[in-house]
């Protein structure tokens, strides 16, 4: 083989290797874009949210609640009281406007995503399970309260077992026990990264104690099974408003008052939370 062939097949093989290349980073952006947040946080600002669900509800925390889970030291606390007055005085004003949710939840149908809008004024209506279906998902609702039993919960799950549904999804609207108060209370007076370790650690404790007694709380029994996928909780401000990955579900807080959240399944199943601005 002369020296003028090996060149030429030297520079074609050059150029098919650039060219195989070129697709398979094509390919693993094409199929890994839908595989993480990042990809969520794309889709939403281009406008293109076709095949995504979207929950949409309003917040129910007092302001003085998110703060204390967002607050690195309890001499910060005093500092910072008067923007919580003003924080305060926002969320009401946005609160008296009903359109708030609507409005978002147009621009969310606009981006041609399915939009689910919870209404957080009755969450008692979601006690019976409801199941509807979004983009080709059959999705279990149901909202557990003071009165909901751990026997009930099984019963819900057991149905929507029998109906196969792709995931469920629980709101939360059960009060926060004196011990799970005095952890988070006691977690927030240490530094923020601190606040947020004890926190996981007391819903850790919260989920493992399913294991070591009887008397256990509804949202102890939430937290240990399986078959749930995400849970709003409209109680507790410590899971974050932006959503956390812990025990095999997408545990999420709702906003203050006046604010309006948002959790955000994408085609491929990828659950991400924010408030909506």
């Amino acid at each position: 083989m002369s020296k003028r062939v090996r060149e030429i097949l030297a520079v074609v093989l050059l150029f098919v290797l650039v060219f195989a290349g070129m697709i398979a980073i094509g390919a693993y952006l094409a199929v890994g874009h839908g595989w993480n947040v990042t990809a969520t946080n794309i889709d939403d600002t281009v406008g293109n949210m076709s095949g995504y669900t979207v929950f949409a509800y309003e917040g129910t925390l007092e302001p003085e609640e998110t703060d204390a889970a967002s607050s690195s030291s309890s001499s910060a606390s005093s500092s910072s009281a008067a923007t919580d007055s003003a924080s305060s005085s926002a969320s009401s004003a946005a609160t008296d406007d009903p359109g708030n949710l609507m409005e978002v939840v147009l621009g969310y149908k606009e981006k041609d995503a399915n939009v689910v809008t919870i209404d957080t004024s009755y969450l008692a209506e979601y006690e019976d399970p409801l199941i509807i279906q979004r983009n080709g998902d059959r999705i279990g609702i149901f909202c557990v309260t003071d009165t909901t039993t751990t026997i009930g919960i099984d019963k819900t799950m057991l149905y929507f077992a029998n109906c196969k549904v792709d995931y469920v999804v629980v709101l939360s609207n059960t009060t926060p026990t004196e011990d799970e108060r005095a952890k988070f209370s006691s977690a927030s007076s240490n530094s923020s990264s601190s606040a947020s370790s004890s926190a996981s650690s007391s819903a850790s404790s919260a989920a493992s104690s399913v294991e070591r007694t009887a008397d256990v709380t509804v949202n102890d029994y939430l937290l240990s099974l399986a078959d749930i996928d995400i849970v709003i909780d409209f109680q507790r401000s410590w899971y974050s408003e932006l959503g956390t990955n812990k025990y095999g579900k997408f545990l999420v807080s709702s906003p203050t008052k006046g604010e309006v959240g948002l959790v955000l399944v994408s085609p491929s199943g990828v659950v991400s939370s924010k408030i909506a601005s």
